[in-house]
């Protein structure tokens, strides 16, 4: 299975600068074409201001050029929009891309600390900001492209003229910049509260049947929590709106007051002929409509980095190319967790969960049974011991060889996991990433009695809107199709009826066991602990062998 290619980032952190470097070439080819474009419209300027000025002149010669200037004008634009436009829309598409890679190469103790909503909140506002950046791009070059031509022509044309211009053009960008800054402020408080929004959304969704069980908890989630950031969100959205709108009025009040300073310069000072006053008012009205897009702009590459910046606080891994992996230990002996130690970090009040230190030694085929109470620390150790949180404190052994950092990846392809916040994926895969065979995918949802319900179509199952027990099953399924030796599971028959749950201890995991799967099941259901190997509880983050127990 592949992926498209993206764009390789520039080493460093991101900015603008940096994601605008990936597609210079086509940026910079569509600035030439942008100058080009802007060369005709000035030059057209200055055709029809000589000819509204010359005494005598060839009518149709001069149409004819202003043709030729206009068509310049509109093909040359045309074509560099069309660059530039495409490069900015290829951007996000590799930026979006990139930070998909980059969330997938981070590891899961990195984002379970980040949060659910503030990563939704970046993968959509943020990239959305990026993306509103990149797309006033033309805006941008276009109107540099226009203003330095314009300036250069009115230089040529008078001096005094063209300082005017430049001095209303410099107060304007100045106060424009002042506006944007104080739109970015804005920007970033409703950037904030888009992240309590998320934050609400997602605890709406999972929290919809205790709300629809008490109207108390639902007025007192809108008064609390939701209404309180979408008016956060709309006050801070709308002022920086407003910094916007009062830019544009800017740009429109600088055009007349330049051509009222001209006025004044011709008619009350007797600076410059009447063709030099005219060609500088028409030079003023063309280049207003790149000068507002140019000064538009800054708000949206001012709330760009915003954006940009909050993506590189997630501290998301770099994107990296996945190395090769070494070939999977089929046949290996043991798994050894030897001081195994974690802790949460503090928060508050709270010193922060200590779990270990933790040895446990399994070997292969074994079916072990781990017990304890909530809060005792066995999913820490579940997801410690398939390799999804770095140990603090000691390390695992596997197939004769230590687990490293740069080994875990590959440690962890030998193992499945289904968590109590398990996700069911809708793609069906086999060990080799392609679709499963119809016969082994119809042979286990018999086995977990799941045929009546779902099937294997089109690589995919025909549906994940199961159950809870349900759904466990056949992500069951789905684990035992990916053919890894090692399976942990977490409370997996904690949703099943009792019925299925007694297929599971007496039926399902002794065949699995007997095609030499290594079992580490978190369970309650001590009617059930002689089926296990070996049985251990888990209290205050310690893990202790019970005694008694069979031995595998």
């Amino acid at each position: 299975m592949t992926t498209p290619p993206v764009t390789p980032a520039p080493p460093g952190p991101m900015t603008l600068g940096s994601i605008l470097r990936t597609r210079w070439r086509r940026i910079a080819a569509g600035a030439v074409l942008n100058f080009g474009s802007a060369l005709a419209g000035v030059g057209a300027v200055a055709l029809f201001t000589h000819a509204l000025t010359a005494p005598a002149i060839d009518l149709w010669q001069v149409a004819g050029l202003g043709l030729l200037l206009v068509a310049a004008l509109f093909g040359l634009g045309m074509a560099s929009q069309s660059l530039i436009v495409g490069a900015g829309h290829a951007i996000v598409h590799d930026l979006r891309l990139r930070l998909v890679r980059r969330l997938m190469a981070t590891e899961v103790e990195t984002i379970d600390g980040i949060g659910s909503a503030r990563i939704l909140s970046t993968l959509t506002k943020d990239v959305s900001m990026i993306s509103q950046a990149f797309n006033s791009l033309p805006f941008v070059i276009f109107g540099g492209a226009v203003l330095i031509c314009g300036y250069g022509y009115l230089v040529w044309q008078s001096a005094a003229y063209a300082l005017a211009l430049a001095t209303v053009t410099v107060l304007v960008v100045f106060v424009a910049r002042g506006l944007a800054v104080r739109a970015k402020h804005h920007r970033r408080l409703a950037r904030e509260a888009d992240t309590r929004i998320h934050e609400a959304f997602e605890a709406l969704i999972r929290g919809r049947n205790e709300l629809r069980l008490s109207r108390v908890r639902r007025a007192a989630f809108l008064r609390d929590g939701l209404e309180p950031a979408v008016e956060e969100a709309r006050r801070q959205e709308s002022t920086a709106d407003l910094f916007g709108v009062l830019t544009s009025n800017v740009v429109n009040a600088a055009v007349l007051l330049t051509i009222l300073v001209i006025l004044v310069l011709k008619q009350g000072l007797g600076l410059g002929s009447l063709e030099q006053a005219t060609a500088a008012t028409t030079l003023i009205l063309f280049i207003r409509a790149p000068l507002a897009g140019l000064i538009g702009s800054l708000p949206h590459w001012l709330a760009g980095t915003v954006a940009v910046r909050s993506v590189e606080s997630l501290a998301l891994a770099g994107q990296v190319a996945e190395p090769p992996l070494p070939p999977a230990a089929n046949d290996w002996s043991r798994l050894d967790l030897s001081g195994l130690g974690y802790r949460y970090p503090a928060r508050g009040a709270d010193a922060g969960f200590a779990f270990g230190p933790v040895d446990l030694s399994v070997a292969q085929g074994e079916l072990v049974f781990i017990i304890g109470g909530n809060g005792s620390g066995k999913s820490t150790f579940a997801r410690l011991a398939a390799g999804l949180y770095p140990p603090q404190q000691g390390g695992i052994r596997f197939a004769g060889r230590d687990i490293t950092a740069s080994e875990r990846d590959w440690y962890r392809q030998h193992v499945a996991v289904i968590l109590s916040d398990f996700h069911l994926f809708q793609q069906a895969l086999a060990a080799d990433g392609e679709t499963p065979s119809m016969e082994a995918a119809d042979r286990l949802l018999r086995l977990l009695a799941l045929d009546g319900k779902v099937r294997l179509a089109g690589g995919a199952w025909s549906t994940v809107s199961l159950s809870q027990g349900q759904r466990k099953r056949l992500a069951l399924i789905a684990a035992i199709l990916e053919n890894k030796s090692i399976l942990i599971l977490d409370e997996w028959a904690a949703d099943q009826d009792p019925e299925f749950r007694r297929i599971f201890y007496t039926g399902i995991l002794p065949l699995l066991k007997g095609q030499g799967k290594t079992i580490i099941a978190i369970t309650h259901d001590d009617h059930y602990f002689d089926v296990a190997d070996s049985l251990y509880k888990m209290e205050n983050g310690v893990l202790t062998r019970i005694r008694g127990v069979r031995a595998s």
